[in-house]
C-alpha cells in the first residue's frame, strides 16, 4: 500500500481492515472494506424438505472449509426442530465427507494461524459443556491447517464460536 491506488477494495476481518485504511489513509485512496460478521441460518418450526435443507446448509458452510464471506456460522432452530436438524445436517456431512473427513477432498484452513484459532474456539466450546454432533477438537489437527467439520449444540452464551466474527 506504499503506492497510491486508485480504490482499494478489501473483503475480510476487522482487524485486518483497520491495517488497510490505516495504510490507505497514507496516501488519501479511498476504501471500500467488506468486514465479516456472523452468518446466522434460522430454521422455523415448519420444516421444507429436510434433506434438501440439510444439503444446503452443509455444502454453504463446507465449501473452502467455511472460508468465505457467506458461510453459515451459527443456527437458531425451533425447539421442536433442534434433534431432527442436528441429525440431517451430521448425516449429510458422513455423506459428503466420510466418517473421516481428513481423508477426504476437504479444503484446509488458509493458515496454520488461523487453524489454531478455530480450534481454540472449538475447545472453548467445548470446555463451556457444549455438545460436540460431530468432529470435534480430538479430530482436528491445526498444525496441518484441518480443522474437522465440526457441529456443536448448546454452546456456550459467550464463547468465541458465538461471538467472534471472521
Amino acid at each position: 500500500m506504499a503506492q497510491p491506488w486508485d480504490l482499494v477494495f478489501f473483503t475480510g476481518s476487522g482487524r485486518v481492515g483497520k491495517i488497510i485504511a490505516r495504510a490507505a489513509a497514507d496516501t488519501l485512496t479511498p476504501v471500500v472494506l467488506e468486514l465479516g460478521g456472523k452468518s446466522p441460518v434460522v430454521v422455523d418450526k415448519d420444516l421444507p424438505d429436510l434433506t434438501t435443507m440439510a444439503n444446503r446448509i452443509a455444502w454453504g458452510k463446507t465449501i473452502n472449509a467455511g472460508q468465505t464471506c457467506v458461510a453459515p456460522d451459527y443456527m437458531v432452530c425451533h425447539k421442536d426442530q433442534v434433534e431432527n436438524v442436528s441429525k440431517a445436517i451430521v448425516s449429510r456431512l458422513d455423506f459428503m465427507f466420510g466418517k473421516d473427513p481428513s481423508q477426504s477432498d476437504f479444503s484446509r484452513i488458509v493458515s496454520t494461524q488461523h487453524a489454531q484459532r478455530l480450534y481454540d474456539m472449538i475447545v472453548e466450546a467445548e470446555k463451556g459443556g457444549a455438545q460436540v454432533l460431530c468432529g470435534g477438537s480430538a479430530k482436528c489437527d491445526p498444525t496441518n491447517k484441518y480443522i474437522a467439520p465440526t457441529v456443536i449444540a448448546k454452546a456456550p452464551k459467550g464463547s468465541r464460536v458465538l461471538t467472534e466474527v471472521r
